[in-house]
């Protein structure tokens, strides 16, 4: 498994030296055979996917390790393989990925990179999008995955974009899935002569998405033409509402755009603190006395939920907690996220956060 390291800039000088990234800006970069423009065409992934790793420098009998990861959970690709030939006979790298595989990636960016397992270090990262017949359903108001407050107290916008295939009499079948019954809906299009190959717009009214300040909404739709039994359906598009106060974030995080969760390393540093630290931005509103408590549970343990409390004294916008030391011994995810109380009522509360310690 490989990702990057995202230093806090406030942590920077600090990171400890088995933390830090080994990614080196002189290897080759990787690329995707017959891509575009930084495009995969749908036509070429149908066929499976070429990776190549350029000869450059490297020697014959080296051995890399090549990743294709996917936005889409489980659908990404890695597979050793080593250089061969010398002199005029030298050839680049190059890794096949089966078409299965490859399909199963489309609709997303995915990120090419690899390993030069003797040397231990990492090449950049390259990015592509992939193609696809059908693609998620969009919310027009939403911003990196999230509906601003205002957008969700006032109705947002899904479109769905043009799909292959597209005719006059297809019936389009919208799902808006919240977590409460009773805001979910559904909603039946029969694209007219005059929307083929045009994005299909549908309002969703306020009260099916103001509810959703800590949960997850999922956005999907379905093709289905009279005649025929094959139902096409378009990949899910997940949204949230926004909330007044983000998450903790970690301060050593081990990122990576594939995996739906981060994972944290410790601070070794001398001082009244150890551990995994996080840091809390506090939110404008904030008043001195405000107590924050910030909460990591382990569901796994009888005793995995942690509980951490400070009074706000108004000298520093952001707020540190730690986790301790020995508690990466347990494994599993743990939740955590952040309440802030005035006068012992609740002021305000941030989004459920996943992490794994390192």
């Amino acid at each position: 498994m490989s990702g990057r390291i995202v230093i806090s800039p406030t942590a920077r000088d600090s990171a400890p030296k088995s933390s830090q990234a080994r990614t080196s800006q002189d290897l080759p970069l990787p690329s995707i055979d017959d891509a575009v423009n930084g495009r995969v065409p749908w036509s070429v992934l149908q066929q499976g996917l070429t990776l190549r790793v350029p000869r450059a420098n490297f020697s014959e009998g080296d051995r890399i390790h090549v990743f294709l990861e996917s936005e889409w959970e489980g659908s990404g690709f890695g597979q050793a393989t080593t250089f061969t030939g010398s002199g005029d006979d030298a050839e680049d790298a190059t890794v096949l990925v089966p078409t299965e595989r490859a399909i199963s990636m489309r609709a997303s960016r995915v990120f090419l990179y690899y390993l030069w397992l003797a040397e231990g270090v990492q090449s950049g990262r390259v990015e592509y999008f992939v193609e696809s017949p059908i693609y998620p359903a969009e919310v027009v108001e939403a911003v990196n995955g999230e509906i601003p407050i205002e957008a969700a107290e006032q109705g947002v916008t899904v479109r769905i974009p043009p799909y292959e295939g597209m005719r006059a009499g297809d019936v389009v079948s919208l799902y808006w899935l919240g977590s409460m019954p009773a805001c979910d809906y559904i909603v039946y299009r029969t694209i007219g002569a005059g929307e083929v190959d045009r994005d299909i717009e549908e309002f969703i009214d306020s009260r099916l998405v103001a509810p959703f300040k800590s949960d997850e909404i999922v956005v999907v739709y379905r093709v289905s033409r009279l005649g025929l039994l094959d139902k096409t359906v378009g990949p899910p598009r997940v949204v949230r509402v926004a909330v007044e106060m983000s998450p903790p974030t970690g301060v050593y995080v081990y990122s990576n755009e594939s995996l739906p969760t981060e994972s944290w390393w410790p601070d070794y540093e001398t001082g009244d603190e150890t551990g995994y630290p996080m840091e809390l931005e506090l939110p404008p509103d904030i008043a001195v006395n405000d107590v924050v408590t910030c909460v990591a549970c382990n569901t796994y343990y009888l005793d995995g939920c942690l509980i951490f409390q400070k009074t706000f004294d108004g000298t520093s916008p952001v707020m540190r907690f730690y986790l301790p030391l020995g508690e990466e011994q347990r494994s599993g995810v743990r939740r955590t996220f952040i309440l802030v109380e005035r006068n012992e009522r609740l002021l305000m509360a941030s989004r459920l956060k996943r992490i794994r310690l390192a």
